[in-house]
């Protein structure tokens, strides 16, 4: 259900940060790592300020790297 939450707030504007993190959050627990890092980069570029898309973009690439 959150997937598609995130999904729909993309629709409405592809550059939501937040969105994109989520997204990236819940293709992890999914165990879909490559997308979830994927989502992650997505919303540290959309917005360089948001820290917990840096955050997670950093745990994915230590998670993916091991």
């Amino acid at each position: 259900v959150a997937a598609i939450q995130y999904r729909k707030a993309l629709e409405l504007d592809r550059n939501v940060a937040a969105a994109h993190a989520g997204l990236s959050m819940v293709q992890e627990m999914r165990g879909k790592l490559s997308d979830a890092r994927e989502e992650a980069e997505i919303a540290a570029r959309s917005d360089a300020s948001y820290r917990q898309a840096a955050e997670r973009l950093a745990g994915l690439r230590n998670n993916i790297e091991m």
